[in-house]
């Protein structure tokens, strides 16, 4: 009869075994937070990054993408300071040190420009790219332009500084196929991806559109839409974009009038009712206001937007605190982590 195994024999393998069990499932576990944390940042918005950063200001990689997305979308002056904190935090990629020279540039800043290549010059990892970038200026006429000289510094643009921190991970091709049953609900890098394989679907530039006016790029956006808008004029989601880049161009009466039409058309669009809230706040049309707003918490009682421009209709027009008491106290139990309307909130009680 074979013996059996005393028990202590047996306890320490299954103890060990289950510690193994144990390291290598949370492992796989921590290996897939990571990947799915940076596929996220591929597909972030710029309002996503922003609000990232603010989580999390001390980590230079992302404040480096943030600092690639503005650029992108032509505000040189916030990367310039957003690629400073990035080195401040420990960024020292040369991509980084070059965009920062030619943001600088861009903003007609040429001296710091070039005291941002010197310091890069006296940095093991960036000296051979600021080397280059300083003979590829050396030709450079004296009078030339910011914008050539940005260019000049760092050819790639953008591109140069966003591209190696978007690569995302093995569950990008998993994301993307999740949001072609929900493209709604689809990020930024998914949107663009579909608009370089099908640039003329219809619906594939609707989504883009979208994507660039969240990024901040309304010029890209708005000549989208008109292009939409030129074969079919009826075509509501470009529209909406349209309204929506002249609002955030500060063209309120192009917007206004293009919001109006869109409600006109559908009294429950949301998104222009929104919109055309928005804008009557900015031109200070206060009955207009409280009117469209009411409206938009008539038919989304859970949207915390439409509570929010309730109780700044009624706090800017300081005819009836209590009103914006009770809207920012609905909007305040929707989303409780908002912070956005906290003053108005508090100088309303």
């Amino acid at each position: 009869m074979t013996p059996k195994p005393k028990p202590g024999k047996l306890a320490k393998p299954l103890t060990y075994a289950a510690m193994a069990g144990i390291v290598l499932s949370s492992s796989g576990i921590y290996f897939v937070r990571m990947a799915y944390n940076s596929t996220l940042l591929r597909e972030a918005y710029l309002p996503d990054l922003e609000e990232m950063a603010h989580r999390d200001p001390n980590n230079g990689s992302l404040l480096a993408l943030l600092a690639g997305r503005h650029a992108e979308a032509g505000d040189f002056e916030t990367t310039a300071k957003l690629l400073e904190r990035a080195v401040a935090a420990g960024e020292s990629a040369p991509d980084v040190w070059l965009t920062w020279a030619a943001t600088l540039a861009a903003t007609g800043s040429k001296e710091k420009s070039g005291q941002i290549l010197r310091l890069a010059l006296a940095r093991p990892e960036s000296k051979a790219a600021a080397q280059s970038a300083i003979e590829r200026c050396k030709p450079l006429p004296a009078n030339i332009s910011g914008p050539e000289l940005a260019r000049t510094i760092a050819p790639k643009g953008p591109t140069a500084i966003i591209a190696p921190r978007i690569e995302g991970s093995f569950l990008n091709a998993w994301i993307t196929y999740q949001a072609k049953s929900h493209p709604e609900k689809s990020g930024f890098s998914t949107r663009q991806e579909w608009f370089r394989q099908f640039p003329n679907d219809v619906d594939k530039k609707n989504l883009w559109a979208e994507a660039l006016v969240k990024n901040g790029r309304q010029n890209e956006a708005g000549k989208l839409a008109e292009e939409i808008l030129s074969k079919d004029k009826n075509n509501i989601r470009a529209g909406l974009v349209m309204a929506e880049t002249h609002r955030l161009s500060g063209e309120f009466a192009k917007s206004g009038l293009e919001y109006t039409e869109l409600i006109k058309r559908n009294p429950k669009l949301m998104p222009a009712l929104l919109g055309m809230g928005q804008v009557a706040l900015e031109k200070s049309l206060f009955p207009i206001a409280l009117r469209v707003f009411t409206q938009a918490t008539v038919v989304e009682s859970n949207n915390p937007n439409a509570w929010i421009g309730l109780g700044r209709s009624h706090y800017n027009q300081r005819l009836n605190f209590g009103a914006a008491v009770d809207a920012f106290s609905r909007a305040k139990k929707l989303v409780p982590e908002r912070t956005d309307f906290a003053i108005s909130y508090a100088n309303a009680l």
